[in-house]
C-alpha cells in the first residue's frame, strides 16, 4: 500500500488510505431534510436558529440551560434522570382473586422503566373508559401484572367503577416529577 499523502491518511482515512468523502459534511439526505425542517420551524416561531427555539421552550418548562443543552445538571442540582415521577390515583388491586377490593393509590415510580409501564397502564385505563379499548383486551394485557411492587387492577368493570366514583376529574394532572429528597406520600425519598 502506498504511503498516505501529506495532510491526509489520518485515523479517519478509509481502507485505502484516502480520506472519507463525507468528512465534515452532512451524511445523509434524511439529516439534511431534518436540519431544514428544524430551521424552518425556528424561523416560523420567530427565532434565528433551532437552538434558540429549544432554549425558549425549555425555559418555559422550567429547565436549566445545561438540561436544555442535554448535559448533566449544574453542580448541586439533581439531573433530570434522578427525578422520580409519582402517578396519581392508580387503580390497584388489594389482594388476589375476583373479590379483591380495589383502591386508587398514588404510586411513585422508582426508575424510568416503572414510569413507562405506569404511563402505559394509565393510558390503557383512559382508553378503556373512553371505549377505545375493549374490556377483554384490557384484562388480557394487565392480568397478573405488577408495577412498582403493586398489583395493578385488571378487571375492567372494577376499573371503570372506581374511576367513575372516586377518580380525578377529566383533565386533572395524572403525575408529577419529584426531585431527590422530596417527600413521597409522607416518606422521604
Amino acid at each position: 500500500m502506498p504511503p498516505a499523502e501529506s495532510g491526509r491518511g489520518s485515523s479517519r482515512a478509509g481502507s485505502l488510505g484516502r480520506p472519507s468523502p463525507l468528512r465534515g459534511q452532512l451524511h445523509s439526505p434524511a439529516r439534511v431534510a431534518r436540519t431544514q425542517r428544524e430551521y424552518a420551524a425556528a424561523r416560523a416561531a420567530g427565532f434565528t436558529t433551532p437552538y434558540e427555539l429549544r432554549r425558549a421552550r425549555g425555559e418555559a418548562l422550567g429547565f436549566t440551560l445545561p438540561q436544555i443543552r442535554g448535559h448533566a445538571a449544574e453542580v448541586g442540582q439533581a439531573p433530570r434522570s434522578a427525578e422520580r415521577p409519582t402517578f396519581y390515583q392508580v387503580p390497584i388491586a388489594l389482594g388476589a382473586g375476583r373479590s379483591a377490593p380495589t383502591e386508587l393509590i398514588d404510586v411513585p415510580a422508582r426508575h424510568g422503566g416503572q414510569a413507562a409501564r405506569l404511563g402505559a397502564y394509565m393510558s390503557d385505563v383512559g382508553a378503556l373508559l373512553d371505549g377505545r379499548l375493549g374490556g377483554s383486551d384490557f384484562e388480557t394485557k394487565w392480568r397478573g401484572r405488577r408495577i412498582a411492587g403493586r398489583q395493578v387492577e385488571y378487571r375492567p368493570a372494577r376499573v371503570a367503577e372506581i374511576m367513575r366514583q372516586q377518580g380525578p376529574p377529566p383533565g386533572s394532572p395524572r403525575y408529577r416529577r419529584l426531585r431527590p429528597g422530596e417527600a413521597v406520600l409522607g416518606v422521604a425519598g
